[in-house]
């Protein structure tokens, strides 16, 4: 069973996407950033832990991975609507 939640987000000014991850708890399966037109700006998964050391620890999320477009790339305008999806299992 998958649970994907959405959002809207209006940017108040323009300029570059230059990096980006996202933060999720257990469960998560990874979160995406897209223009209202449905194109896909970036995306971030999650890595489960699998051992019991700090970092490491068993069924948990311990890293992300991030966005880093190439600059220059992904212009935001004044006042663009960008759609913020996150999925759980």
């Amino acid at each position: 069973c998958v649970h994907t939640k959405r959002t809207s987000v209006t940017m108040p000014t323009s300029g570059y996407i230059i990096y980006g991850v996202a933060h999720q708890h257990s469960g998560g399966i990874g979160a995406a950033l897209y223009r209202e037109d449905g194109q896909l700006m970036c995306s971030s998964i999650p890595a489960y832990g699998n051992g019991m050391e700090a970092g490491n620890e068993a069924g948990y999320i311990v890293g992300m991975s991030t966005c880093y477009p190439k600059p220059g790339s992904l212009r935001i305008t004044d006042g663009e609507t960008l759609i913020v999806e996150s999925s759980y299992s």
